[in-house]
């Protein structure tokens, strides 16, 4: 949390009044909205949710993935797909459309353990602090939505991402990712 983006995520989201004014300290900020947003487990479903199952986290969702019956949700990030890849865990088996922006934007689909993602949209090469940053930032902007951004002066990067959080376990991250590729 100490690193310049999540400290650049703080200080504009403290001087936007997206989070309360007594979280000053980076340390307050990481404990009373990034963990429960992030790290704290809730069930993914209404009946698991009901019944204390709590088995899921906006991070794990987000940037681990999850498999679900066959098929794979959340993992919308690079450098796990890259990890699990190497470890041939993963198959990569095409893109439906890849943008060059400062970073590079693609929809990729791929096997996970031998169950199907159609599409995943992510960031290649990018730290994944600030895709952290990112999504904490229109989470909080737009809770369930898209919110629509330009990440550059000159207005080249644009981008659109999506957040969801669930009815039942709020102030929870439940799915965050670029919904939508701009020319």
């Amino acid at each position: 949390m100490s690193t310049p983006t999540m400290q650049s995520l703080h200080l504009t989201l403290l001087n936007n009044g997206l989070i309360p004014a007594n979280q000053t300290s980076i340390e307050a900020f990481f404990n009373e909205t990034m963990h429960p947003l992030w790290f704290e487990f809730y069930g993914r479903r209404k009946k698991q949710q009901r019944r204390g199952f709590y088995n899921s986290c906006g991070f794990e969702h987000v940037f681990v993935g999850e498999l679900r019956g066959k098929k794979v949700i959340g993992f919308h990030n690079w450098l796990q797909m890259l990890l699990q890849e190497e470890s041939n865990s993963l198959t990569y088996t095409g893109n439906r459309g890849v943008q060059q922006q400062p970073a590079i934007v693609a929809s990729v689909c791929f096997n996970w353990f031998n169950r199907k993602k159609d599409f995943s949209t992510i960031m290649l090469g990018v730290e994944p602090e600030f895709e952290l940053a990112l999504y904490t930032a229109t989470h909080l902007l737009k809770a369930n939505g898209a919110s629509k951004l330009t990440l550059d002066a000159s207005r080249r990067w644009r981008l659109e991402v999506q957040n969801f959080e669930n009815d039942f376990a709020l102030n929870h991250v439940h799915a965050a990712y670029l919904y939508r590729l701009k020319d």
